[in-house]
């Protein structure tokens, strides 16, 4: 996950992005129910514009939608949750 999206994921869970962080178990419910929330309004967009074999691959990973990138975070939030283990980060 990119810096970016890892931003903007955090910030969808109202977490200030930064570089140590923790979100603990009792939290993740409402994680999960707000990241659910995004990927589903993601998935209600119009899909992005194909992009050319002679763009850069920033600009042809933005085919890459938010709820795609979703997935793997809200794995790992309902395995963490699942455990009563904290998710940290940069500790």
């Amino acid at each position: 996950m990119t810096e970016a999206v890892a931003e903007e994921v955090l910030r969808l869970i109202g977490k200030t992005p930064g570089a140590q962080g923790i979100i603990v178990p009792e939290h993740m419910p409402e994680a999960l129910r707000l990241l659910r929330e995004a990927a589903q309004q993601s998935r209600a967009r119009p899909p992005a514009p194909e992009v050319s074999a002679t763009q850069d691959d920033e600009t042809a990973s933005q085919r890459v939608s938010l709820a795609q990138r979703l997935v793997p975070f809200i794995e790992l939030l309902e395995r963490s949750h699942q455990a009563g283990r904290e998710i940290t980060w940069g500790v």
